[in-house]
């Protein structure tokens, strides 16, 4: 697989999201995770929330509809990781700051989305 071969040639830890199609109109979107440090898995693949550690840190990774999940929420509270990472499509909106503010509360925040990461730091006021 080319995502654990990227990680064993640069000695990085990458985290990669893809989306599930749906089995049916009615189902949820499902998003899987996956997570590759040093060319070899670090977890075994997640659906809509992967916990790992890896670099000596715990690492929380969740798909963007599961930032308003009030279960992933206090799973991450009672865990405590030192780093979340949300993978969305295209970044957040206005509805997302009160969650983020809570998530950057719990742990340094990464939003990423194509081509940009939004970085929120433990009692950060502004939004980078």
């Amino acid at each position: 697989m080319q995502f654990h071969g990227f990680t064993r040639e640069t000695q990085s830890l990458a985290i990669c999201g893809l989306d599930a199609p749906k089995q049916t109109l009615w189902d949820a979107p499902t998003t899987i995770l996956s997570a590759s440090e040093g060319g070899r898995p670090v977890c075994s693949p997640g659906v809509d929330l992967l916990r790992f550690s890896a670099k000596g840190r715990r690492f929380a990774v969740l798909g963007a509809r599961h930032v308003f999940d009030r279960l992933t929420l206090r799973a991450l509270e009672k865990n405590r990781p030192d780093q979340i990472v949300i993978l969305t499509h295209q970044g957040t909106t206005e509805r997302w700051h009160p969650r983020l503010r809570k998530l950057r509360d719990i742990a340094t925040t990464f939003v990423v989305w194509p081509g940009r990461c939004q970085i929120l730091y433990p009692g950060a006021v502004a939004y980078v």
